[in-house]
């Protein structure tokens, strides 16, 4: 089977790691996107906010279910360290945007959110270029995306303690930069990459 590599990377990607289920389920998310941003825009409707929420739920479980799966699957590849980052932010970053879009989500926050995602990518790219590694989401990342996960739901539910977990989140943000600075500096520097 071909490879995607070069004498450059050790960052080998296998085309048949594309088709391992975990990966197919984190892709999967992307596919939520447009779906997502759809119902919220029907924003007289009780029923695609129902609709919305319980997709933005899916989406959110996927990404504790891929991680689940290629661990008990065995199926934990260069391919699958790489994208999950990636597909998160890049659903977390839509989500948001159509938040203050449909949502009257607080533009200030949203560019916290987006400017730890956009972070976090150049460290992951760094990482790539410079130790040939992926830069894997860690437990704060995973807290700090479930955190905003719930935010996201009840911000389409219109909740009135939304507030609540918006404060949660951009407390686990911070948390999160911080937490993934130490993984980067170890691991530029040589160390262990695990905070």
């Amino acid at each position: 089977m071909p490879k995607f590599s070069s004498s450059e990377y050790k960052f080998n990607i296998a085309l048949r790691d594309l088709l391992c289920v975990p990966n197919l389920i984190t892709l999967s998310r992307l596919l939520f996107i447009p779906i997502i941003i759809y119902c919220l825009s029907r924003r007289d409707s009780r029923v695609y906010q129902m609709v919305s929420f319980g997709l933005v739920a899916i989406c959110f479980l996927t990404d504790w279910l891929d991680g689940y799966l290629a661990r008990r699957l065995n199926q934990i590849t260069s391919l699958g360290k790489a994208i999950d980052p990636v597909v998160d932010k890049i659903v977390v970053i839509s989500f948001v945007i159509a938040l203050i879009v449909y949502r009257d989500f607080p533009l200030w926050a949203a560019l916290i959110f987006v400017c730890k995602d956009l972070i976090l990518m150049g460290f992951g790219v760094a990482m790539i270029k410079l130790r040939k590694t992926a830069i894997a989401a860690n437990i704060w990342g995973k807290i700090n995306l479930w955190m905003l996960g719930s935010m996201s739901g009840l911000y389409v539910l219109n909740a009135p303690f939304r507030i609540v977990f918006l404060i949660a989140g951009l407390i686990t943000t911070v948390i999160a930069v911080f937490s993934y600075s130490i993984v980067f500096v170890r691991t530029i520097k040589g160390g262990q990459s695990e905070a």
